[in-house]
């Protein structure tokens, strides 16, 4: 079936450290009224997940349709396939407004122009970042969509800061008190400094939400919506001890919700796994352009639509290049997880500003404990992964099923990763003193 029309417009709305903490998802006390109209009248993705919980990386995915082990954006790599390039290619436009950091990533030396190689790198013709706010980001859109729109379709990608660290809000303790901590996360201290913290998220949320309530009435009213397809996510999970930065759900997890045109299935709700790596062919499967060859993701254009498909079977996530001294791989089906930590014995990362308002101590009693080398989870009866399965003998056969089905990605690929495991005997040795032993010691060959 043909989606769509090789001239819609395609307009990404892309935030920060969201995770799915939104309303429509039931998380939580925060209110999002205007994203949530969107999922009423759009497609809502309950299981969609980013391919790494750091923001570059997950980022990059998106512009690829590729793992972040696979893509070489953040070595300036020209050759490098973006969405925005190939759109380019079929006629689009493409702008960005807002801080969206995968252009931003550091300079290989001090001679590359930041700004010009973000451009030439991802394939963008205009760039505004003149402000993170995101009210006025999404006047700055408005303001294109007014005065600046192409007579070409236009591929607009849109990013807002909001609730990246450090984050600040006016707050009253009425407030503070009625928030409630996610429970997805249940050992974050309930102290006054731990619900303040989040309840400044939510509050930076419903700012940010507004935004988007804007941004949408904006191509309404301009007769737009049937002319532009719109797609609402995040790079990865919230900012917070055993989510940002952990590739457990909590880190990877991300929002994902389609709105516009007809064609779109009003209100459905997916409930199948999908990965940031298929929106890059999804999108191109609307336009009814190819797939690049070297995409690694799968379409699910089908869902947009309500048609039948074949859901995807697992998704992968990982630590990669911006942890070399903490590599991690993941691969999660909607019964289990598997978790390979290259450099075991590590304690669960947490945020700094986070351990600064809620104590030290605190932090260190709850989030020290180190990791395995392996960590499997039965996601059906342990959701919050507490309970590491990986050397229980009733789930052999899954872990080592799950081991196989992972190890077959990373040698797709030649994830640099599998040059480790002769590091690993010596780690297995190593007692007292491990942490500081592997991070003096360890270092990931990425040549």
């Amino acid at each position: 079936m043909k989606y769509g029309k090789s001239n819609l417009n395609i307009v990404q709305i892309i935030w920060h450290d969201l995770g799915r903490h939104l309303s429509c998802y039931r998380n939580g006390t925060v209110k999002s009224p205007n994203i949530d109209r969107m999922a009423e009248e759009g497609v809502l993705f309950t299981n969609h997940f980013s391919t790494g919980p750091v923001c570059v990386p997950s980022r990059c995915s998106i512009l690829t349709g590729r793992y972040p082990h696979a893509q070489e954006l953040w070595r300036f790599n020209e050759d490098e396939i973006t969405l925005p390039k190939t759109l380019k290619e079929y006629g689009y436009v493409t702008y960005r407004f807002g801080f969206h950091e995968e252009k931003e990533f550091f300079a290989l030396n001090n001679d590359i122009d930041i700004e010009l190689a973000g451009k030439e790198l991802l394939g963008y013709d205009y760039s505004w970042k003149d402000s993170r706010n995101s009210m006025a980001i999404a006047d700055r859109f408005c303001e294109f969509i007014r005065n600046e729109l192409p007579e070409k379709p236009f591929f607009a990608s849109i990013a807002f800061y909001d609730v990246h660290r450090p984050n600040e809000a006016e707050i009253s303790d009425e407030e503070i008190n009625i928030t409630k901590l996610p429970e997805f996360l249940p050992e974050m201290p309930d102290t006054y400094e731990s619900k303040k913290d989040f309840a400044i998220l939510e509050k930076r949320i419903e700012k940010a939400d507004e935004a988007v309530g804007r941004i949408l009435e904006c191509l309404r009213s301009h007769g737009l919506k049937e002319k532009t397809l719109v797609y609402f996510t995040t790079d990865h999970g919230i900012d917070f001890p055993r989510a940002k930065m952990t590739v457990y759900d909590p880190g990877i997890e991300a929002a994902l919700i389609f709105w516009g045109p007809d064609f779109l299935s009003k209100g459905k709700i997916d409930n199948n796994l999908h990965s940031h790596i298929d929106i890059f062919p999804t999108l191109m499967d609307i336009i009814n352009k190819p797939i690049p060859g070297r995409v690694q993701g799968k379409s699910f254009a089908a869902a947009l639509t309500g048609e039948e498909y074949a859901p995807r079977e697992f998704i992968i996530a990982e630590r990669a290049w911006e942890a070399p001294d903490d590599p991690v791989r993941a691969i999660r089906t909607n019964k289990y997880k598997y978790i390979r930590n290259y450099c075991p014995d590590w304690p669960i990362p947490v945020p700094p500003d986070y351990t600064k308002k809620v104590g030290k101590k605190i932090i260190e009693r709850i989030y020290s404990k180190p990791r395995p080398f392996e960590e499997l989870y039965d996601l059906e009866n342990d959701p919050f992964e507490l309970n590491n399965l990986a050397e229980n003998e009733a789930y052999k056969d899954i872990k080592e099923m799950l081991q196989k089905k992972l190890e077959e990605v990373l040698v797709e690929e030649n994830d640099k990763v599998l040059k480790l495991p002769s590091y690993l005997s010596y780690l297995k040795e190593l007692k007292d003193g491990r942490w500081r032993k592997v991070k003096d010691s360890f270092k990931l060959d990425l040549k």
